[in-house]
Protein backbone atom coordinates (compact mmCIF):
# COMPACT_ATOMS: atom_id res chain seq x y z
CA UNK A 1 0.00 0.00 0.00
CA UNK A 2 1.32 3.74 -0.72
CA UNK A 3 2.42 5.61 2.21
CA UNK A 4 -0.13 7.91 2.99
CA UNK A 5 0.02 11.49 0.81
CA UNK A 6 0.88 9.45 -2.01
CA UNK A 7 -1.81 7.38 -2.91
CA UNK A 8 -4.06 8.02 -6.48
CA UNK A 9 -7.50 9.38 -5.95
CA UNK A 10 -9.05 5.63 -6.57
CA UNK A 11 -6.55 3.99 -4.08
CA UNK A 12 -8.00 6.78 -1.27
CA UNK A 13 -11.07 6.10 -1.95
CA UNK A 14 -10.88 2.30 -1.64
CA UNK A 15 -9.09 2.91 1.34
CA UNK A 16 -11.90 5.16 2.96
CA UNK A 17 -14.69 2.58 1.46
CA UNK A 18 -12.67 0.05 3.88
CA UNK A 19 -12.23 2.58 6.35
CA UNK A 20 -16.03 3.38 6.25
CA UNK A 21 -16.70 -1.11 6.78
CA UNK A 22 -14.61 -1.22 8.89
CA UNK A 23 -16.10 1.34 11.51
CA UNK A 24 -19.49 -0.16 10.81
CA UNK A 25 -17.88 -3.17 12.16
CA UNK A 26 -15.86 -2.02 15.10
CA UNK A 27 -18.92 0.24 15.95
CA UNK A 28 -21.22 -3.10 16.03
CA UNK A 29 -18.94 -5.06 18.63
CA UNK A 30 -18.75 -2.06 20.37
CA UNK A 31 -22.00 -1.51 20.91
CA UNK A 32 -22.23 -5.42 21.73
CA UNK A 33 -19.84 -5.29 24.59
CA UNK A 34 -21.12 -2.43 25.76
CA UNK A 35 -24.52 -4.41 25.71
CA UNK A 36 -23.07 -7.05 27.46
CA UNK A 37 -21.45 -4.65 30.17
CA UNK A 38 -24.32 -3.34 30.80
CA UNK A 39 -26.29 -6.48 31.30
CA UNK A 40 -28.54 -5.94 28.47
CA UNK A 41 -29.65 -7.52 24.83
CA UNK A 42 -28.18 -5.91 22.12
CA UNK A 43 -31.55 -4.63 21.26
CA UNK A 44 -32.22 -3.12 24.60
CA UNK A 45 -28.40 -1.09 24.08
CA UNK A 46 -29.44 -0.14 20.06
CA UNK A 47 -32.68 1.72 22.32
CA UNK A 48 -30.76 3.16 24.51
CA UNK A 49 -27.96 4.32 22.01
CA UNK A 50 -31.64 5.55 20.27
CA UNK A 51 -32.49 7.41 23.47
CA UNK A 52 -29.48 9.11 24.29
CA UNK A 53 -28.61 10.24 21.08
CA UNK A 54 -32.01 11.36 19.93
CA UNK A 55 -34.00 11.99 23.50
CA UNK A 56 -37.05 11.09 24.75
CA UNK A 57 -39.70 9.71 22.35
CA UNK A 58 -42.84 7.68 22.71
CA UNK A 59 -42.52 4.38 21.67
CA UNK A 60 -44.19 3.98 18.55
CA UNK A 61 -41.38 6.53 17.63
CA UNK A 62 -39.01 4.23 19.35
CA UNK A 63 -39.76 1.61 17.38
CA UNK A 64 -39.74 3.03 14.03
CA UNK A 65 -36.37 4.12 15.02
CA UNK A 66 -34.97 0.61 15.65
CA UNK A 67 -37.21 -1.35 13.32
CA UNK A 68 -38.99 -3.14 16.27
CA UNK A 69 -42.28 -3.92 16.23
CA UNK A 70 -44.74 -2.49 18.51
CA UNK A 71 -45.12 -5.85 20.66
CA UNK A 72 -41.04 -6.01 21.14
CA UNK A 73 -40.47 -2.59 21.60
CA UNK A 74 -42.99 -2.89 24.76
CA UNK A 75 -40.48 -5.67 26.06
CA UNK A 76 -37.80 -4.17 25.91
CA UNK A 77 -39.00 -0.69 27.33
CA UNK A 78 -40.46 -3.32 30.49
CA UNK A 79 -36.91 -4.16 30.54
CA UNK A 80 -35.43 -0.58 30.33
CA UNK A 81 -37.33 0.55 33.05
CA UNK A 82 -36.65 -2.82 35.50
CA UNK A 83 -32.91 -2.25 34.76
CA UNK A 84 -33.47 1.42 35.77
CA UNK A 85 -32.25 2.89 32.20
CA UNK A 86 -35.31 4.17 31.49
CA UNK A 87 -38.60 5.28 32.59
CA UNK A 88 -42.38 5.98 30.90
CA UNK A 89 -43.57 9.58 31.45
CA UNK A 90 -46.76 11.61 29.99
CA UNK A 91 -46.21 13.59 26.97
CA UNK A 92 -46.62 16.48 27.86
CA UNK A 93 -48.42 17.77 24.72
CA UNK A 94 -50.84 14.65 24.77
CA UNK A 95 -52.20 12.63 27.48
CA UNK A 96 -52.72 9.34 25.62
CA UNK A 97 -49.09 9.14 24.59
CA UNK A 98 -46.34 7.53 27.07
CA UNK A 99 -42.48 9.20 26.39
CA UNK A 100 -39.55 7.00 27.27
CA UNK A 101 -36.85 8.61 28.89
CA UNK A 102 -33.43 7.55 30.05
CA UNK A 103 -32.20 7.91 33.15
CA UNK A 104 -29.44 9.96 33.71
CA UNK A 105 -26.84 9.10 33.96
CA UNK A 106 -28.25 5.48 32.68
CA UNK A 107 -26.40 3.66 35.84
CA UNK A 108 -22.98 5.22 37.50
CA UNK A 109 -21.13 1.87 36.65
CA UNK A 110 -20.97 2.86 33.23
CA UNK A 111 -19.97 6.88 33.50
CA UNK A 112 -16.67 5.93 34.03
CA UNK A 113 -16.21 3.88 30.78
CA UNK A 114 -17.87 5.88 28.60
CA UNK A 115 -16.12 8.89 30.09
CA UNK A 116 -12.50 7.30 29.39
CA UNK A 117 -13.79 6.48 25.65
CA UNK A 118 -15.06 10.71 25.27
CA UNK A 119 -12.01 11.71 26.10
CA UNK A 120 -10.04 9.56 24.44
CA UNK A 121 -12.31 10.46 21.16
CA UNK A 122 -11.32 14.19 22.16
CA UNK A 123 -8.01 13.44 22.10
CA UNK A 124 -8.10 12.02 18.15
CA UNK A 125 -10.10 15.29 17.49
CA UNK A 126 -7.95 17.58 19.25
CA UNK A 127 -5.19 16.63 16.52
CA UNK A 128 -6.87 18.01 13.72
CA UNK A 129 -7.55 21.97 12.25
CA UNK A 130 -10.72 23.63 12.07
CA UNK A 131 -10.56 22.51 8.05
CA UNK A 132 -10.03 19.10 8.46
CA UNK A 133 -12.49 19.23 11.15
CA UNK A 134 -14.89 20.62 8.86
CA UNK A 135 -14.56 18.34 6.14
CA UNK A 136 -14.83 15.12 8.55
CA UNK A 137 -17.94 16.36 10.02
CA UNK A 138 -19.01 17.14 6.07
CA UNK A 139 -18.60 13.38 5.47
CA UNK A 140 -19.63 11.91 8.38
CA UNK A 141 -23.10 13.98 8.01
CA UNK A 142 -23.32 12.52 4.65
CA UNK A 143 -22.13 9.20 5.13
CA UNK A 144 -24.94 8.99 8.38
CA UNK A 145 -27.38 10.06 5.65
CA UNK A 146 -26.70 7.36 3.17
CA UNK A 147 -26.42 4.23 5.58
CA UNK A 148 -30.17 5.80 7.24
CA UNK A 149 -31.42 5.83 3.79
CA UNK A 150 -29.92 2.61 3.01
CA UNK A 151 -31.51 1.09 6.16
CA UNK A 152 -34.70 2.45 5.16
CA UNK A 153 -34.64 0.68 1.78
CA UNK A 154 -33.63 -2.63 3.61
CA UNK A 155 -36.43 -2.12 5.90
CA UNK A 156 -38.97 -2.05 2.64
CA UNK A 157 -37.95 -4.86 1.30
CA UNK A 158 -37.91 -7.02 3.75
CA UNK A 159 -41.50 -5.83 4.62
CA UNK A 160 -42.22 -6.59 1.02
CA UNK A 161 -40.70 -10.08 1.14
CA UNK A 162 -43.19 -10.60 4.76
CA UNK A 163 -46.15 -9.29 2.96
CA UNK A 164 -45.65 -11.74 -0.25
CA UNK A 165 -45.04 -14.29 2.35
CA UNK A 166 -48.69 -13.74 3.65
CA UNK A 167 -49.92 -14.13 0.31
Amino acid sequence: MPSVGTETRGELVERIRNLAARTGEVSTLHNRAAAELAGVHPTDWDCIDVLHARGPMCASELAAHTGLTSGAITGVVDRLEHGGFAYREPDPSDRRRVMVRLVEPCREDLVDVFAALEDEVTRVIEGFGDDDLRVIARFLEQANAVVETSTGRFRAATESERKAERV
